[in-house]
Order: C-alpha cells, then structure tokens, then sequence
C-alpha cells in the first residue's frame, strides 16, 4: 500500500504558515486560486569586497496547483504580484517556486 499524505493541513490558512495566493496568466487574467507558505530569505552577494543584501523570496506549494503554469505566469500574495522566476518540482507533491 502506498503512503499518501494529506498534504492539505500543510496549506491551511488558519494555522499561521501558509497565505492565499492567486495565480494569473502574464496578462493578469486568474489561473486559480491556493495556498502558498511565503519565505522571503535575504542572500548575501559579494561584489568588489563589498557585500550587499538580495532579497530572494520563494513559496512552498502543492504541485496539483501549479498544473498549466510556467515561468510566464505570476502570482499574487497580500496585494503584492510577483513574477514566477523558476520552479523545482521534487516528486513529494509539493513545489518550491522562485519569484521576484
């Protein structure tokens, strides 16, 4: 018998993590809606022994919502649209998206 999590409770709203998100097409018409959990990391970059500061935010999602999308589309996130920069699907049934 095969393990199957439900990964929804991962997703849920109420518990703090995760955050609604619409998905839509580069010219702004709705995908769908889902569940997304938001980090926004800040990454060190060196340049001429200097270091400045990048943000370089990125979501966690269900793999079944990113059915259809590619790096054309963009998502929406508390108000703020982000564009999709690169996803990594890693066969678990969740995603890690890059955006900008």
């Amino acid at each position: 018998m095969a393990f199957a999590e439900n990964l929804a409770q991962f997703f849920d709203t109420s518990t703090g993590f995760a955050v609604a998100a619409i998905i839509k097409t580069s010219a702004g018409a709705t995908v769908r809606n889902a569940n997304v959990i938001l980090t926004n990391p800040i990454q060190e970059i060196g340049l001429f022994e200097q270091a400045l500061e990048k943000p370089l935010p990125f979501i966690q999602i269900q793999t079944t919502d990113l059915a259809g999308v590619d790096h054309t589309h963009k998502i929406e996130i508390a108000s703020v649209l982000y564009r999709i920069v690169k996803r990594h699907d890693d066969g678990t049934g969740t995603s890690i998206v890059w955006i900008q």
